[in-house]
């Protein structure tokens, strides 16, 4: 940090007059000679862009030093432009460069961001407020190439601080797009969306006026999402027909595990993304509540991932012991420099070891929480190209453990995993890929972008589009039930 202001104050010295050429000092000359000639008063009328008035023709201007290819505007040839103060000179913004700077010291790979001195100056002239900060670090992240960096805004950054928790306000809906549409796939029973008239199957066009079919399921998440108590208007697509239905808002645990006992004893679990730290505790009552079920569908399909310690610990719930995943995270360091750090994620019988060496002998750096194996019966685990991150962890570390066969397509393909930073300049978050991840058996999903692998299904199988998951039309889940019919025999 002491070096790059040290090479901050540098440019904010003068720069030395630059030298002018033949042709400039040429071009100057010619101008002064017109300045001098005289000029007839109805002439200067004639001409918008002199300046001259009749009584000062015949008298030299003193004029600015300024080369002279900057001494006139694009749209006025004839019109001196204004000197352009230099970078340097423009007030600096604390909150553009403490975003920049941890950012460049964060950053899995930083080496998109070039150079970081000329970073903290390049829109100092621009920058007026903290909400200006925030736009112009937005955008040097996006230019990185990786979409998954980002500033998130005061207002969402609390509302994912709410999701994080697990409570929010929240209608009691879930959502899978097809197609172009946002679908309903599930309701909570009991909650605002069942109680309003909302049904599975409706498509979402409208909440609070603002058009959202083409939203993302993140984005129509944040619009759903609110304080208690509140009511959205919502309209909704049902059999061809606009549906208008005033939904409240109730803020309570949000359930994001769904459980249903299917015949001959399949317990279906449908998993949605962990973004709270709840959804272990709500998956294990989900399997406690059927202690009578022979085998399980772990339905991870649509999982976009989450919270990566989510994922581990419900891992324990299925998997007794073994390697459940591999991290090369990026540490505190100087972005010219960077520095890494590798960890191993073992789960023992007394937790989840976090250790550098997979020698049982070597004392672990730190331990994690972990549940007891409570599920020892044939596991299919749903996947499809939405199966992304955290979920893709989950799988794998099931799957390459021995444990859960998959069934479905290719999963996403994102290796690659996201650290946020609260407390920000302005109530802002810093989302940033800090770490990637390798499976139990060394296997790297991909960068979520341009080269992703994703996790290949032991049983292929692919689903009608349109086919909402969970449903009797549900290719891959009648797949799944197949096979586990077979194990059961």
């Amino acid at each position: 940090m002491g070096e790059f202001e040290r090479v901050h104050d540098k440019q904010q010295s003068a720069a030395p007059k630059p030298a002018e050429s033949s042709l400039q000092l040429e071009a100057q000359d010619l101008l002064a000679q017109a300045v001098s000639t005289p000029v007839r008063p109805s002439a200067l009328a004639d001409d918008p862009y002199l300046r001259a008035k009749p009584s000062t023709v015949g008298q030299a201007e003193q004029l600015p030093y300024l080369p002279f290819s900057d001494r006139l505007t694009p749209s006025h040839p004839g019109v001196f432009a204004p000197p352009v103060p230099p970078l340097a000179s423009c007030p600096r913004s604390m909150a553009y460069e403490n975003l920049i700077t941890k950012s460049a010291r964060s950053m899995y790979d930083p080496s998109p961001l070039a150079r970081i001195p000329d970073l903290k100056t390049k829109f100092n002239c621009q920058i007026k407020t903290d909400a200006d900060a925030l736009k112009f670090a937005n955008e040097i992240l996006r230019s990185t190439g990786d979409p998954y960096n980002e500033v998130i805004m005061p207002v969402e950054s609390k509302a994912v601080e709410r999701e994080r928790q697990g409570r929010e306000g929240d209608i009691g809906a879930t959502f899978q797009r097809i197609g172009d549409n946002l679908v309903i796939s599930s309701l909570t029973p009991g909650s605002g969306a069942e109680k309003a008239g909302l049904r599975v199957g409706d498509t979402m066009a409208y909440v609070n006026g603002q058009n959202v079919s083409r939203a993302s399921e993140r984005d129509l998440r944040n619009k759903i999402t609110g304080a208690d108590g509140t009511t959205l208007s919502v309209k909704v697509i049902r059999d061809g027909k606009l549906v208008e239905l005033n939904v409240e808002r109730t803020e309570k645990e949000v359930l994001t595990v769904h459980d249903r006992m299917l015949p001959n004893g399949v317990l279906y679990l449908k998993v949605d993304a962990m973004d709270n730290e709840t959804q272990p505790d709500q998956l294990k009552a989900a399997i406690e509540r059927h202690p009578d079920a022979k085998s399980y569908v772990l339905d991870l399909r649509d999982n976009i991932g989450g919270l990566l310690n989510s994922s581990l610990k419900m891992a324990s719930l299925f998997v007794d012991k073994g390697n459940l995943l591999t991290i090369s995270r990026r540490v505190d360091s100087d972005p010219d420099n960077p520095q890494y750090s590798r960890k191993n994620y073992v789960l023992t019988p007394g937790g989840i070891s976090v250790t550098s060496s997979l020698d049982p002998e070597v004392r672990p750096d730190s331990q994690m929480a972990r549940f007891k194996q409570i599920v020892d019966k044939p596991v299919a685990i749903l996947v499809n190209e939405k199966t992304a991150s955290s979920a893709e962890i989950l799988a794998a570390a099931l799957h390459e453990n021995g444990v859960g066969t998959i069934i479905g397509g290719t999963t996403y393909g994102k290796g690659i995993g996201q650290t946020i930073f609260s407390g920000m300049p302005g109530g802002s978050s810093l989302k940033l890929t800090t770490f990637r991840f390798l499976s139990p058996q060394g296997h790297w999903f991909g960068d979520g972008n341009t080269n992703r692998q994703g996790i290949q299904s032991d049983i292929k199988v692919k689903n009608v589009p349109g086919t909402i998951s969970g449903t009797s039309a549900d290719l891959q889940l009648i797949a799944a039930r197949q096979f586990l019919q077979s194990k059961q025999k």
